[in-house]
């Protein structure tokens, strides 16, 4: 099931190191989400990263909405950022893209006159 992003709570507990009947309680008292069918639980990979994180972030004394409202800030402060970035090296690319056309112009011409002198056409 670990292909389908599925976990079953052995392998929770595998990772976590708590028991099965504890994260069976946390599925009762809902902090951790799972399904369960055929009389497992099974946990969605996103939802047991999510109850890490939770989990993370309370044992250092932080709310986990407020954390994750600071990272998605930082995010998209830092996304803004690349953004400018490749606006200035698009436009440095452009600069110097019209330098090099003329040139290549130039030297098309050039290489289309030797070539209709030796008799070549259609170049």
């Amino acid at each position: 099931m670990e292909d389908l992003g599925l976990l079953r709570l052995k392998e929770i507990s595998k990772r976590s190191g708590l028991s099965t009947t504890i994260l069976r309680k946390l599925i009762k008292n809902k902090s951790l989400k799972a399904t369960l069918c055929g009389g497992n639980y099974y946990v969605r990979e996103e939802d047991y990263d999510e109850f890490v994180f939770n989990v993370k972030c309370k044992i250092n004394g932080n709310d986990p909405v407020k954390v994750k409202k600071i990272a998605e800030y930082l995010m998209e402060i830092e996304n803004k950022q690349r953004f400018n970035i490749m606006n200035e090296v698009n436009s440095l690319l452009q600069d110097k893209i019209f330098k090099i056309v003329p040139e290549m112009k130039e030297n098309i011409d050039t290489v289309k006159e030797a070539a209709e002198q030796a008799g070549i056409k259609n170049i």
